[in-house]
């Protein structure tokens, strides 16, 4: 998921920084103005408000990237500003048809209410999303849409696992009030659906300076846009990060939860074709006789299966184990258990279906997995003949290569941070291969850990620590969790 920087956020900062921001020209002002009052930014104002930030702080970027994805699915969005389609707002207040007119529903769906029940809304096509095709959808009071009957929150974040298909446009607990709301939605040919709500409320906050109008458009390709007409008031911490989810599953992709008046978002489905997604190795480490499996997810939005799936380790390919299946779903492909010499690997997926190919990732390699030789003797650390660079480097060796012998680890100047974790799991872990920690000859090595312990025993056992400062750890300096540590 790509880094989002919100102007607003930046605009306020730049207020706050006094003196040093005090000679602002007139055109970065105009632009800082114009974001204020809610308005989107065209794609060479914030390039300007960025160059102008570039110069004054330093470190920042020439322009914002309002790009998401692509998610494990293939799905991608983007704002005007990168590349997406421009706002362009559809008023069908007087050509839709409004449903729930006059009356009070909180967390309603249309053909699911409790009281005065509609029915599902028809589409005229057949909607592909995700794995799914759908030709009817139920659209709730908190501005939701989804397809299928399972139930969804307003409360859950973009993408979760608990939920089925769902596009949530502003996730929050809103509210349709008799008084002030009304939604509507309306067909244009078989390609264009359009579902607009108008004056939503907050469910906690009352009254007009709250409202909120904004509207989904749903082509029969697939592709969604999100278009926010009238804000309004938004309430700090709302809403929750929006956007576009699967059934149930670990796809999804959020477009964030900084919107303002004039925006559009459009979510593009996938192309035809392959989709790799979820590349692995388990585990990521280990020694020479680690069993080592590598898998990753095929998809097809043909539904083809692979004539050719493989994985290249080293350079050098092997055919993976296709099990069958539904391939517009996803099938998991898989290759293993291989054991691999000592040292650093990497790898990469490659896939054919007599039409389409794919590469994970497309261009170089994934990295792992890394194969350590059993340690034994004495080592160097952040200095000397620099064995390992630190000591997590040193607790991932101990984990992957297990001992074959006593080992020592000598620790040279430095301050060293970050966790050190010496698990009961090492492989040749005992009374006649211990394992010694230990500052080198007239050194003063540092360790700290800012978020945790400085060393974490959960059961490594024979180990001596001496010679070393411990300090401004969060937690503990040394901290043993499992009582199978006792000395």
């Amino acid at each position: 998921m790509r880094k989002i920087m919100m102007l607003a956020l930046i605009c306020a900062a730049m207020l706050s920084w006094g003196s040093a921001m005090a000679n602002i020209p007139a055109n970065v002002q105009a632009v800082m103005d114009k974001e204020a009052s809610g308005n989107q930014l065209t794609a060479p104002e914030k390039e300007l408000l960025f160059n102008y930030l570039d110069q004054v702080q330093g470190g920042l970027p020439p322009s914002m990237d309002t790009e998401w994805g692509p998610d494990g699915w293939g799905y991608t969005a983007k704002d005007p500003a990168s590349g997406g389609e421009a706002y362009n707002w559809y008023d069908i207040t007087t050509t839709g048809t409004e449903f729930w007119a006059g009356q009070d529903r909180d967390d309603d769906w249309t053909g699911e209410e409790y009281t005065n029940p509609t029915s599902y809304i028809q589409l005229p096509f057949t909607f592909p999303f995700y794995d799914g095709a759908f030709d009817s959808i139920s659209v709730s009071a908190n501005m939701i849409i989804k397809f299928t009957t399972g139930y969804v929150s307003y409360s859950s974040s973009i993408p979760s696992t608990s939920y089925p298909y769902r596009i949530d446009p502003w996730v929050y607990d809103m509210y349709h009030t008799a008084a002030a709301s009304h939604y509507y939605y309306q067909a244009f040919g078989d390609t264009l659906f359009v579902v607009s709500f108008h004056d939503a409320e907050y469910y906690s906050y009352s009254g007009p300076t709250y409202y909120k109008t904004l509207q989904v458009l749903m082509w029969s390709d697939g592709k969604i846009k999100f278009q926010y007409n009238t804000l309004n008031t938004i309430v700090s911490g709302t809403p929750y990060n929006s956007g576009i989810d699967d059934n149930l599953g670990t796809n999804g992709l959020s477009c964030g939860n900084s919107f303002s008046n004039g925006l559009a978002i459009t979510f593009y489905p996938p192309a035809p074709g392959i989709i790799l997604g979820n590349p692995a190795v388990d585990p990521p480490s280990g020694n020479v006789a680690t069993n080592f499996n590598y898998s990753v997810d095929y998809r097809n939005t043909t539904s083809a299966a692979p004539t050719v799936i493989q994985i290249y380790i080293d350079g050098s390919p092997y055919a993976m184990t296709d099990p069958g299946g539904n391939y517009l779903a996803g099938v998991t492909m898989t290759y293993g258990p291989v054991t691999l010499a000592v040292g650093p690997h990497d790898y990469y997926f490659y896939a054919e279906d007599g039409t389409y190919t794919a590469r994970s990732p497309e261009t170089g390699t994934h990295s792992g997995p890394t194969v350590y030789p059993a340690l034994s003797g004495s080592y160097d650390v952040g200095g000397g003949a620099n064995d390992f660079p630190d000591l997590v480097t040193v607790s991932m060796g101990l984990q992957g290569g297990g001992l074959g012998g006593p080992v020592t680890f000598n620790v040279y100047n430095g301050t060293y941070d970050g966790q050190v974790n010496l698990p009961g799991t090492i492989v040749g872990m005992g009374a006649a291969n211990p394992i010694t920690i230990q500052n080198a000859m007239e050194q003063n090595p540092v360790i700290t850990y800012v978020a945790g312990h400085g060393f974490y025993f959960n059961g490594a056992d024979y180990v001596t620590i001496r010679g070393l400062e411990i300090t401004d750890c969060y937690y503990n300096g040394i901290y043993n969790y499992y009582s199978g540590t006792d000395s």
